[in-house]
């Protein structure tokens, strides 16, 4: 990057330069943990962490659920589902409000059809390989003696425990 601005970029073994009025650095993004009961209990870890160890070493943990909301949550979900693993249930705690106002913005989203029917398509996988897909969970906690046993979460103002060993939590993505 040099005064002007401009960038000086070399691809196919050439050299150019390109004038610019702003250069943005793109430097990626981490996920965003939010903190909750249990949260830093081995077996609790992030949907991005059960998905590197899918794709760098094909393991997938058994007995797991996966909690939270988000293209990525949904992605990690149907892969595992993909990779014949089923979990014990997908915790979704997208508010229903977000929905309603998420619809204002469907016709410029309609721009953009085919990353809107990939999402669709990812909540369709979910639901059609009958794991357990409970929308309306507003909080979960994580709970047991040295390690994760048991899940508790709070849908529709009542409680439920699932026991596991592993939960994937997911709340989005902030800029690194």
């Amino acid at each position: 990057v040099s005064d002007g601005p401009a960038l000086t970029v070399s691809r196919g073994g050439r050299s150019s330069e390109i004038a610019a009025g702003a250069i943005i650095l793109a430097t990626g993004a981490m996920e965003r943990a939010l903190p909750f009961l249990g949260w830093t209990m081995p077996g609790v870890m992030t949907a991005g962490a059960a998905q590197i160890l899918l794709k760098s070493s094909g393991t997938v943990a058994e007995k797991a659920v996966f909690a939270g909301s988000g293209p990525l949550f949904y992605l990690a979900a149907a892969q595992y589902i993909a990779a014949g693993m089923r979990p014990l249930a997908i915790l979704d705690t997208t508010p229903m409000g977000n929905y309603l106002q998420a619809a204002r913005l469907l016709p410029g989203a309609m721009r953009n059809a085919n990353l809107l029917r990939k999402g669709l398509s990812l909540i369709r996988q979910i639901r059609n390989s009958g794991v357990p897909f409970l929308r309306g969970v507003d909080k979960y906690e994580a709970h047991g003696s040295g390690r994760l046993q048991t899940i508790r979460y709070r849908r529709h103002g009542h409680w439920h425990d699932i026991p596991a060993d592993y939960l994937f939590v997911h709340q989005g993505i902030v800029p690194n």
